[in-house]
């Protein structure tokens, strides 16, 4: 038996998981929290009918306003606050009880889900009912925001784990009262973690170790405090684990207390950086200290291609193989490829291992290294520039010299110069890969010169309202 979460705020509520031969575990509540009393109001009552692309249920108020309810799955009938009533717009929620269960509810794996925790909501349902939902909401993203019709889009393709699939996990590190805590941020502060579903096995027991060892912290007030902390813990390619703290801040601390604090975790490597601001982290921090061996190994092909611990690769590896194999049996194999925010390329260094030439374009020095480093290696005709792309100046790329154009931007999307460039003067077949549902419709839309034949969704963050997709596109 549990608790249901109202995020930090927890209730004495009794709920039971029953067994239902039709639909798998289904969650009840004690038959008496099914209906209010009688001193209770009745507008606090809600039948939640569907989830925001943020997993929040979404529901309407009596007087016909959206509310959305953090923990609240469609089917559910619900009590809850008004927490937030703006003038326009959806109102926003917070979850008291569950009165009568969705079909669709399964008990959650993680008791941090019960705390309020926001990284899984939807491990709270049935997954083929996620997978549908999740196709479901992005064909009506495709026809609100981008105006298509008629687009064939295909079913979600699974994710090969649900659970346990994270290469990578980060967490903050911060003050509550004057004890140093690690965990996820909610709306309501920060939400201590012990273990998170998602993160892969290597992460489970380094994590355990360092955030059991954190109160040799706590005699260092100004970490965590005047000076913010992250934590990142990631899987190295080859069943160890390494971690990266970034300090925020542009003075170095003392750094013999995390040096200290590391060396209790069973890492094969760590490093200490130092960042300006949280935003740059990944793109402006500075080494400052480092034990051990950090190389995370990406495989292409059979082949290592040794990074550094900050570059960006998919935190799913199992399923962004698939993704890499999709995405690429839309371009002939012994075409000229042009990689576009390719990091060290994923995308360009597996298609010239099947035959191909490709240039890929990135701001990242670390993976162009390593990218370049790989290519020198095996052979591969594989060419590397190095170029911001939220700006067309300065970029010496001729989009003609190519048969196909593969792009995965960050999640906000192509700047709009750039969309032009593409759109202008692009070749006639372009794959864009994006985990921005919205973004992707936005720009798709803009891109007046090309017919988007194709949409392949790929579940790359299971129990998550996250969703990969790759669109086809060719030139009208």
């Amino acid at each position: 038996m549990r608790d249901i979460f109202s995020h930090r705020k927890r209730l004495a509520i009794t709920i039971t998981y029953q067994h239902h031969s039709d639909r798998g575990q289904g969650l009840n509540m004690d038959a008496s929290q099914q209906e209010p009393t009688a001193d209770q109001p009745r507008d606090d009552i809600f039948w939640v009918h569907d989830l925001g692309w943020d997993g929040r249920g979404v529901a309407r108020r009596s007087d016909g306003r959206v509310i959305f309810i953090w923990g609240a799955l469609p089917g559910d009938s619900v009590r809850a606050d008004v927490v937030d009533d703006p003038p326009k717009g959806p109102l926003s929620g917070e979850l008291r009880a569950v009165l009568e269960p969705s079909p669709q509810r399964v008990p959650h794996p993680c008791p941090h889900y019960y705390e309020g925790c926001p990284a899984s909501l939807l491990g709270a349902v049935r997954r083929e009912f996620s997978l549908n939902w999740k196709r479901d909401h992005l064909v009506e993203t495709f026809r609100r925001i981008g105006g298509f019709e008629g687009v064939l889009v295909e079913d979600v393709i699974p994710s090969p784990r649900q659970w346990r699939y994270r290469e990578r996990l980060e967490f903050t590190m911060q003050r509550i009262g004057e004890l140093l805590k690690m965990g996820y941020q909610t709306r309501d502060g920060l939400l201590p973690i012990q273990d998170c579903r998602l993160g892969g096995e290597e992460l489970v027991g380094p994590y355990r170790q360092l955030r059991r060892a954190l109160p040799m912290l706590d005699e260092h007030p100004h970490l965590g405090e005047e000076i913010p902390l992250r934590l990142l813990i990631r899987a190295n390619g080859r069943g160890q684990a390494v971690a990266v703290v970034f300090v925020i801040g542009k003075e170095v601390p003392d750094l013999d207390p995390l040096v200290a604090w590391l060396g209790k975790a069973d890492l094969v490597g760590w490093q200490i950086r130092l960042s300006k601001s949280v935003k740059r982290r990944y793109f402006g921090s500075k080494l400052i200290r480092e034990e051990g061996e950090t190389t995370v190994y990406q495989t292409i092909v059979g082949h290592e291609l040794p990074t550094e611990p900050i570059s960006f690769a998919q935190a799913n590896v199992r399923a962004s193989k698939l993704l890499v194999r999709l995405a690429l049996e839309h371009v002939t194999p012994e075409s000229n490829l042009l990689d576009l925010y390719g990091g060290y390329g994923a995308f360009g260094l597996e298609h010239a291992l099947r035959g191909g030439r490709a240039t890929v374009v990135d701001s990242s020095p670390s993976g162009i290294e390593a990218g370049r480093a790989f290519a020198s290696e095996h052979n591969l005709p594989v060419d590397y520039v190095a170029h911001d792309l939220g700006k067309t100046e300065g970029l010496e790329v001729d989009f003609s010299k190519y048969d196909a154009i593969l792009l995965d931007p960050p999640r906000s999307g192509v700047e709009q110069q750039m969309l032009e460039l593409l759109d202008n003067k692009g070749p006639s077949r372009v794959v864009y890969v994006s985990c921005h549902p919205a973004a992707l419709a936005r720009d798709l839309r803009r891109m007046k010169h090309y017919t988007t034949s194709l949409i392949i969704p790929v579940d790359m963050f299971p129990s998550t309202s996250d969703l990969e997709t790759i669109a086809v596109l060719d030139r009208a």
